[in-house]
């Protein structure tokens, strides 16, 4: 989900789009009625399409990046729905094989400052008899051509070192133009970050060059120059979908924790113990998360949904807002928590500049269909 100058983008992760008004209707100038199905992103569609991002262009224009089939891609859509002649050959860049590699995909997108395009990703190939996988960060100028002048003609390559694998997203940019993702591979999930021009930062994080954020899956940027980032770890019993605990990460531009969040920059947030923060928890007893999503608001609180589950039986979605010392904000819906009238599945979550934040999917009921929905909060 992103927020143009004057509306709202919904992206499924299937790769459909669809554009709402800011009082929520559905914006008909867009597409088809407001909506636009897959075909939309790449010409000549011929296999599925996955598009996990999505970011907004100053001039309203949409970027999505993603997967077509067994190959990476990125297509800038206009603000009537269709693709951007004018972005690469035909609105789209897709890749037969990228870095050599036969299979690849796209996990984030952002805009920097100057209007070029950074991306991440990953990609599968063959080395030395065994099968890799590497990560990778591409900037591209605004126009679509590769720019060259970042990282080794326009990429950056992390290999799989000994564990063969490595995967980059979470992609932020600082307000010092740095670079900043989230890599995950057999040691774990660490933030790392580059210069402008593509350069691995030694320093980062207390000249170790990593900084250790277990299980984090979300990167946003708070003003003032901090970092947030949010994951969900696995639990402890493998039988269930998740029972461990939800938790908010902040450090800043140079990797250090902060410390004004929560006391040592990390804010957990167990199902077991909700019960303890919000009273209306008291009965159901939440048990694990088998859904979830972060976003930041235009005044830098986090914002929190969770999909829970009880036993055999799932909770409404939880919807919650911390104030940037890492507390809960009461002042948020009813003490401090929002819950749906009914499950929701897949729930993408989006905080505006104005400080309004929009959350959507579709609801979960054993009688009726799968419904969708999106929630609009005021600030």
């Amino acid at each position: 989900m992103e927020k143009g100058e004057d509306s709202i983008f919904l992206t499924s992760s299937r790769g459909s789009i669809s554009r709402l008004s800011l009082d929520g209707a559905a914006d008909v100038s867009f597409g088809r009625g407001g909506y636009q199905g897959t075909v939309i992103y790449v010409p000549k569609i011929r296999g599925g399409v996955y598009a996990p991002a999505m970011a907004i262009q100053e001039d309203g224009k949409a970027l999505v990046a993603g997967s077509y089939g067994p190959r990476p891609f990125l297509s800038r859509i206009t603000a009537e729905g269709a693709l951007d002649p004018s972005f690469s050959k035909d609105g789209s860049i897709i890749y037969r094989k990228i870095f050599g590699g036969p299979r690849g995909w796209l996990t984030d997108v952002e805009i920097d400052a100057k209007g070029r395009i950074l991306v991440t990703g990953a990609l599968r190939a063959r080395s030395k008899g065994r099968a890799v996988t590497r990560a990778f960060i591409r900037r591209y100028l605004p126009s679509g051509k590769l720019d060259r002048s970042f990282g080794k003609k326009g990429r950056v390559l992390f290999k799989g070192g000994r564990s063969g694998w490595t995967y980059f997203y979470g992609l932020e940019i600082t307000m010092r133009g740095r670079v900043v993702v989230l890599r995950s591979n057999a040691r774990g999930t660490a933030a790392i970050a580059f210069s402008p021009s593509g350069k691995l930062l030694p320093r980062f994080a207390g000249r170790k060059s990593v900084l250790e954020l277990p299980h984090a899956a979300y990167l946003d940027s708070v003003p003032g120059g901090r970092i947030v980032a949010f994951g969900v770890s696995p639990g402890e019993n493998p039988t269930e979908v998740s029972n461990g605990c939800a938790r908010i990460y902040a450090f800043n531009w140079a990797g250090v924790r902060s410390k004004g969040f929560s006391n040592d920059g990390i804010r957990n947030l167990c199902p077991r113990k909700l019960p303890d923060m919000f009273n209306s928890f008291a009965e159901s007893r939440p048990r694990g998360v088998y859904k979830s999503d972060f976003a930041v608001q235009g005044d830098g609180k986090p914002v929190v949904a969770l999909a829970l589950f009880r036993g055999a039986g799932y909770e409404p979605q939880a919807t919650m807002r911390f104030r940037l010392d890492g507390s809960i904000d009461r002042s948020f819906a009813e003490n401090g928590l929002f819950r749906s009238q009914n499950a929701v599945g897949g729930m993408p979550l989006e905080g505006l500049d104005d400080g309004v934040l929009v959350t959507a999917g579709l609801t979960v009921d054993p009688v009726r269909p799968p419904e969708p929905g999106v929630y609009r909060f005021r600030p």
